[in-house]
């Protein structure tokens, strides 16, 4: 089997140049790119890889990819999230405010000292459309 390297400039946008893409591999048909700085996403704040209709399926065996769900430690979610084992928040800045548009539906844990009790928080509304942390412990 022959090795090969192919490097190519990769152009963006007006022309600016952005990268070096080197492709590496043998000659078995299996191929894999590199690049020497960031990819950066397009003006639309998206990047698409593989062909119209391919998706990814995973990444280093651990985050799935299946329709729209994804899944960390399983392979067939069956959510938009599903997570096989513990999911932390760890909080170290402070609770922004509890509002209908930006913090809606966030869990929040404040990690306290020790001697006082932590503190898990839900931004919600209640039934008078006012929004608020409500304490869950």
């Amino acid at each position: 089997m022959r090795k090969y390297q192919k490097t190519i400039l990769m152009a963006v946008g007006a022309g600016m140049l952005a990268g070096f893409l080197a492709v590496m591999g043998l000659d078995t048909g299996t191929e894999a790119a590199t690049f020497d700085s960031n990819v950066i996403p397009s003006s639309t704040a998206t990047y698409s890889l593989g062909a119209s209709g391919q998706t990814w399926s995973s990444i280093n065996g651990v985050l799935y990819f299946s329709g729209a769900n994804v899944g960390i430690n399983t392979s067939t979610p069956t959510q938009a999230l599903e997570v096989n084992g513990g999911i932390r928040l760890n909080t170290t800045i402070t609770r922004p405010a509890c509002t209908a548009t930006s913090t809606r539906g966030t869990f929040w844990v404040t990690q306290s000292a020790a001697g006082v009790q932590d503190d898990v928080r839900v931004c919600a509304k209640d039934a008078a459309n006012a929004y608020s942390w409500r304490t869950i412990y």
